[in-house]
């Protein structure tokens, strides 16, 4: 009798078919951890050399049932997280989007002063990609010594994230996202007061 070659128990299994091994599973576990294939190889067979590591690496990658682990995994990690596309969006448009004037309070008196780390918006804060914070004794040699603290803030680069940004709406395709451009510029024209006033004659004048 023929035996059914798709059968769970048929000798005749394909490769892709076939359940991961141990050392297999542990690949894509240590792939996924930074993507270098020859590494991860290596670190499941220490006295492997790199370039047989690499040959080697290749060879698993090149197995589908070994790419879709890694996918499985990945999105396992990806969830645990709680990464999301939208979250990471989110945080691109806080950092493109910063404006520094959250970092200050005004005053009644019209003046600004630096706001508590904690009183900054979260919008902001997560913008900022470092803080230094430096004391002196300061003094113009008549007046009594001063100390003064001196806090500098780094906020993340703008230009960068504006970047990923358009490129995930597709400003920069040819003719794409021209509309929503101009829509922007007009937008920010009138923010800043470019727009038309009316007068008290009810005319209108730039």
């Amino acid at each position: 009798m023929r035996q059914d070659p798709d059968s769970p128990v048929s000798p005749r299994l394909s490769q892709s078919a076939r359940p991961l091994t141990p050392d297999q599973r542990r690949f894509c576990h240590e792939f996924a951890i930074d993507h270098n294939s020859t590494h991860a190889y290596r670190r499941i067979h220490p006295s492997s050399s790199y370039a047989a590591a690499a040959v080697s690496a290749s060879r698993l990658l090149r197995q589908a049932k070994i790419r879709r682990e890694i996918e499985t995994i990945e999105a396992a990690n990806l969830k645990a997280a709680n990464v999301t596309a939208r979250r990471v969006l989110r945080e691109l448009a806080y950092i493109a989007f910063v404006d520094p004037i959250d970092l200050w309070r005004n005053a009644p008196d019209g003046s600004f002063t630096l706001r508590r780390l904690d009183e900054i918006p979260p919008r902001a804060r997560r913008a900022i990609q470092s803080m230094q914070v430096r004391r002196e004794s300061m003094t113009d040699g008549e007046n009594p010594v001063v100390d003064v603290e001196q806090i500098e803030f780094h906020f993340h680069d703008k230009v960068k994230a504006l970047g990923m940004l358009a490129k995930h709406l597709g400003l920069f395709d040819k003719g794409a996202g021209l509309p929503q451009l101009l829509e922007l510029l007009q937008m920010e024209n009138n923010s800043n007061g470019s727009s038309k006033q009316p007068t008290s004659n009810g005319k209108g004048v730039r």
